[in-house]
């Protein structure tokens, strides 16, 4: 067994806390252990990029990540749309050697596949025009 916490929270955020356990059938120690557990899981490179744009922007980091993954998700379903489905692997799930990167790996090796096509996508604007 583990070791016994305990939090004191008010009203309204238990009172939002007992509503979404419910509708995941979750207690509210299990709903507490899965955020707890979910927070660990991001990276945190990916928090603390997150945590400068928050500030930025006037919200918290967590909803920074949100919404990019919102975004993500949304261009996501527009490419499949447009294309139909494809084979390839989401580019946030590559591996080298078989292994998954860490944060700075994944975020260094996507910046610079953006960067790349962001320069010829650019390349073609400037020879249009």
């Amino acid at each position: 067994m583990g070791k016994h916490i305990t939090v004191r929270l008010d009203d309204n955020l238990a009172e939002k806390m007992a509503e979404r356990a419910g509708g995941e059938g979750l207690t509210v120690s299990g709903l507490i252990r899965k955020a707890v557990l979910n927070y660990l899981l991001i990276d945190p490179v990916l928090m603390n990029k997150s945590r400068r744009l928050a500030v930025g922007l006037g919200v918290t980091s967590i909803e920074v990540v949100a919404n990019l993954a919102t975004g993500r998700l949304a261009q996501m379903e527009a490419e499949r749309e447009v294309w139909g489905p494809s084979g390839e692997l989401m580019e946030e799930f590559y591996t080298l050697d078989g292994e998954t990167p860490d944060g700075q790996t994944l975020f260094d090796m996507l910046k610079s596949m953006h960067l790349h096509k962001e320069k010829l996508r650019k390349q073609d604007i400037d020879e249009r025009f």
